[in-house]
């Protein structure tokens, strides 16, 4: 059962039905009637956010996702599959539904990829939904997700990794006020820092095991710079040279964002309002981003049976009083970067594998166009 928008709805594995009753709730007037007939998981409860419900069921090859709502009429309850411009993104077999009211997000977690989490999220505005977008946070392999859950704007994981059953919490609100963007950070007050001075290097301790390799960078002055000649010794123990005692550290495991285009199309106006022109071909020449407050990110384009052309955004604008040696940059503008390919027969990717800022607004893209007909 889930409870949303002054309404009680019954979920059962192929129906949806409304409870009612008249002004007192009691046997002689408590009531259901039939709503709505969608598919619903037997085994994961519906998860609620605002005036919404939203839930899972296993489709034929991938997993459903639908959202429901009662209409303004108050008399109907409709859903929406919200996974519909993906169909075959989600995994079956989901075990667990988590969202969060404050950071307008959904997640869901399948045992088919127990290392991943795929978030829906959306942005509304006078009670309209104006942008909503999938994507999914993969982790290490050798990591097993048991249980996923918000408290706030915060999601706790519960996770199993080299045979520890360990709880992390992911701050999913929308402002992140940190220097670097690490996935488990660590500051030197987490860690263990013993100096050897005979061999003039730091022995560094992690409070717990990890598979993965952490990254160590000295905070100085509000900036970032990241240590040398590091080497791990074990899952929880690494040696970095020189006295790290006295040092502001943070560590953590770098991780990869990476953004994809869909294809782009020419449209037009029709009756149903705007269609992709189809016929002809589109050259894609550029393409512009609008990035905000952003340190370093890369442009790939990669054309069917082509290879990969990679344009690097670093920051160092030339003649930008803001490019200051030694300090890590952040600039807010545009970056152009070459496609010159099909606009079918291409691959473009916005990636960031450094743990700084990237932002995006949108973006633009120039073309020439050659159609195969002309309407008379």
């Amino acid at each position: 059962a889930a409870a949303f928008s002054d309404e009680l709805v019954l979920f059962s594995d192929k129906q949806q039905f409304r409870l009612s009753s008249g002004n007192i709730l009691s046997a002689e007037t408590v009531g259901i009637t039939n709503s709505t007939s969608y598919p619903c998981s037997p085994t994961v409860s519906p998860v609620v956010v605002g005036s919404s419900a939203y839930f899972t069921a296993d489709g034929a090859t991938h997993s459903i996702a639908r959202e429901v709502f009662v209409d303004s009429d108050r008399q109907t309850v409709s859903g929406e599959d919200i996974a519909v411009q993906v169909p075959s993104y989600i995994p079956k077999n989901i075990r667990a539904n988590a969202a969060s009211p404050t950071s307008d997000v959904f997640l869901t977690l399948s045992a088919d990829s127990p290392n991943e989490l795929y978030l829906y999220k959306w942005y509304t505005a006078d009670r309209r939904k104006i942008q909503s977008a999938w994507c999914k946070w993969v982790f290490d392999p050798n990591l097993t997700i048991l249980g996923i859950g918000f408290i706030d704007s915060f999601l706790y994981l519960v996770y199993k990794v080299s045979g520890q059953v360990l709880v992390d919490r992911v701050n999913v609100g929308p402002s992140i006020d940190v220097s670097l963007l690490l996935d488990h950070q660590l500051t030197e007050g987490d860690l263990g820092l013993v100096y050897n001075a005979g061999p003039d290097n730091t022995t560094v301790t992690l409070p717990f095991a990890h598979p993965g390799t952490f990254d160590f960078h000295r905070i100085e002055s509000g900036e970032a710079a990241p240590y040398a000649d590091v080497t791990r010794l074990s899952d929880t123990t690494y040696e970095i040279p020189g006295d790290l005692t006295a040092h502001t550290i943070v560590a953590g495991l770098n991780y990869e964002f990476i953004y994809g285009f869909s294809k782009q199309y020419l449209r037009e106006e029709n009756s149903d309002g705007e269609s992709a022109i189809q016929d002809g071909r589109l050259q894609l020449l550029y393409l512009s981003v609008i990035y905000t407050d952003s340190t370093y990110f890369e442009a790939h384009v990669t054309p069917t049976n082509g290879t990969t052309s990679v344009t690097v955004f670093n920051g160092r604008i030339l003649a930008d009083p803001d490019n200051v040696t030694d300090v890590i940059p952040r600039d807010t503008g545009e970056f152009r970067f070459p496609v010159f390919a099909q606009n079918e027969e291409v691959v473009i990717e916005l990636r960031s594998n450094q743990p700084y800022r990237a932002a995006f607004g949108s973006v633009e893209w120039r073309a020439k166009y050659r159609p195969k007909a002309r309407r008379v």
